[in-house]
């Protein structure tokens, strides 16, 4: 039969079957490659496509499924792929992706300071699926009314999370006023699925929860957090990887330090910062933790170290100590403007704020440590770091003789007091000779591209450029680097070139130096990277 230049093949029932198959195979021979695949291969193409790469997973999700209507079937229909719900993708997307995630476990996310939607709204809309919740990240911005929070967090309160493996919490700036505090999961034990808990600034009610078997904890910031709440916790938790305990002021009942010792065989990261001594004294005398890589302390202590918290009660942990610093370059001592001091050994970090006495006492450490260490660790050279401070004659002279002083940084207005230290280094004091004998760098800033003169004349007087008061002391070391920065009224000032006479000046005090301008080294008029 012929119609219209048409040929159609037979009739009836077969001629309507071909005209099928035709169709069919025309539509393949036309269609896109990626719409041959098999429907699973093609979801797990779509999965990969939305990985941490992506930032707004549902927006990409709603843009493939207005492709064709088979992508839009396939899309919608895989509910795990709208599991990841983050707030940041507005109310509909958060609405549309917990219709459609039905039955998979949902992770979570919520920044007040990134969604317009405020957190009472987000977590009724997420409450009626909290036995879906695997993971659970909320972060607040300040509460301006301290007699309660102005959220609730609706199922979270009065529900167990059944599924619920991860769960941080935070408040930015939150002043810890409120008086309300927060029982989680109706005062039911934490879920045992759960593993990772991150607490920051909100005042939750920890006895109920009765933490354990988790491998990773932070609390930061917490108000009246009981002692003998945080020590359950990790004597529940002997397979904890990751131990963050920072700022919780008002800690009460400190364990005491004869408390049976707490084994973790897989922690490596542990954190105390600005807790009470007594309370940092007693968590690292009760713990052992031979696995242990990264070790940061930090608290405020009257008096010696030595006698407020590197006690006898610490010895068990020397081996550990050694292995955390075995890779360590040098000891970095940082001297800061707020009364604050910090020794960096390799991956140990041990930082104190005190009195205007404190800096004092940052040599007793490195000696603390130089007795324990072992060789290797006396040998190591020492970095002196100085910000915005004024440290004392004294201070730079307890670091001139029994340690190595290689880099002395000076950082701040060397138009203030900071500026004294300069002059201090240009000549030697009887009977002790000259400060810091060893140093083979400088780094500093100067405040104008034309440099700073005291900072030559200490380089002309230390080459022996200078006749000195004390003429018979042998002459210090020869600096081999002098690196400095610009800084200007604001940091957003920009690096200005440096004065090619004040560079040539340096030079020649230096005989030779090498001198770097904001981390390029310069020579003759040019600067190269």
């Amino acid at each position: 039969m012929h119609t219209a230049g048409v040929t159609v093949a037979g009739s009836g029932v077969e001629g309507i079957e071909g005209l099928g198959s035709a169709a069919d195979q025309l539509q393949q021979a036309f269609s896109a490659p990626i719409d041959r695949l098999p429907e699973e291969i093609f979801l797990q193409v779509v999965e990969m496509s939305l990985g941490a790469d992506s930032e707004k997973p549902l927006r990409d999700l709603v843009g493939l499924s207005l492709v064709c209507r088979r992508w839009k079937i396939m899309v919608e229909g895989s509910s795990s792929l709208w599991n990841h719900i983050s707030a940041s993708e507005g109310l509909a997307a958060v609405r549309k992706a917990l219709r459609l995630a039905h039955g998979v476990p949902l992770d979570l996310s919520y920044d007040e300071g990134s969604t317009n939607i405020d957190p009472r709204t987000f977590f009724e809309e997420i409450g009626p699926h909290i036995a879906q919740w695997r993971y659970l990240s909320a972060q607040f911005n300040e509460l301006p009314d301290h007699s309660a929070p102005t959220f609730t967090f609706a199922e979270l309160e009065t529900t167990v999370a059944p599924k619920l493996e991860v769960l941080h919490l935070g408040a930015y700036n939150w002043d810890g006023k409120s008086q309300r505090t927060i029982t989680l999961f109706g005062g039911a034990p934490q879920p045992s699925t759960l593993k990772d808990l991150w607490i920051e600034e909100i005042p939750i009610s920890f006895e109920p929860l009765r933490l354990s078997n988790l491998t990773s904890i932070s609390l930061d910031g917490i108000a009246w957090v009981p002692a003998t709440s945080v020590l359950q916790a990790l004597r529940e938790s002997p397979g904890l990887e990751d131990l963050t305990l920072s700022d919780l002021r008002d800690v009460t009942v400190y364990p005491t330090d004869d408390d049976q010792p707490i084994t973790f065989l897989s922690l490596t990261y542990l954190r105390l910062h600005r807790n009470p001594t007594p309370f940092t004294r007693s968590i690292l005398s009760s713990i052992t933790a031979p696995s242990l890589r990264f070790l940061h302390v930090n608290c405020t202590i009257i008096g010696d170290p030595a006698t407020g918290l590197l006690t006898p009660t610490m010895s068990h942990m020397v081996p550990v100590l050694q292995s955390i610093i075995s890779e360590a370059e040098n000891i970095c001592v940082e001297f800061r403007w707020d009364d604050r001091y910090k020794i960096n050994v390799g991956h140990l970090s041990i930082g104190f704020e005190q009195e205007s006495t404190l800096h004092l006492h940052s040599r007793a450490v490195v000696n603390w440590l130089r007795e324990r260490m072992g060789s290797d660790f006396a040998d190591l050279p020492v970095t002196l770091r100085l910000y915005e401070c004024t440290p004392t004659y004294q201070y730079l002279l307890q670091f001139s003789s029994g340690v190595k002083v290689t880099t002395l940084s000076l950082h701040g207005d060397l138009s203030g007091p900071l500026g004294t230290m300069i002059p201090v280094l240009s000549e030697p004091s009887p009977p002790h000779g000259w400060l810091l004998p060893e140093l083979d760098i400088l780094e500093t800033n100067v405040t104008s591209a034309a440099g700073n003169c005291d900072i030559v004349e200490v380089l002309r007087a230390r080459h022996g450029l200078v006749e000195t008061r004390d003429g018979a002391a042998a002459l210090p070391k020869h600096l081999l680097e002098i690196r400095l920065v610009y800084r200007g009224r604001t940091a957003r000032d920009p690096n200005p070139l440096p004065d090619p006479k004040f560079m040539q000046d340096l030079q020649i005090a230096t005989d030779g130096a090498d001198v770097y301008w904001c981390g390029q080294k310069w020579i003759g008029s040019e600067a190269a990277a």
